[in-house]
């Protein structure tokens, strides 16, 4: 079996719920140093919001699951 050390294939993402105030902003520092820290590493990252998930879910749901991604937004914004 061969080994291949491809970082360009596996990307790390971080799907976290947004926070107000300090902890939230203190929050959102972290990770963008911990993303500086990835890119010098060479891998890819993204972090997204559980709130920015369920925006594009409501605008992109095309009536395929309209009932849950409303109760989504209306249970987590």
């Amino acid at each position: 079996m061969k080994y291949e050390d491809d970082k360009s294939k596996f990307r790390l993402i971080y799907l976290y719920y947004d926070a107000f105030g300090e902890e939230g902003y203190n929050h959102e520092k972290e990770i963008k140093d911990f993303n500086l820290i990835a890119q010098k590493d060479g891998l890819r990252f993204q972090a997204i919001t559980w709130q920015e998930v369920i925006l594009r879910l409501l605008k992109n749901s095309r009536n395929k699951h309209d009932d849950y991604v409303r109760y989504l937004f209306l249970r987590y914004l």
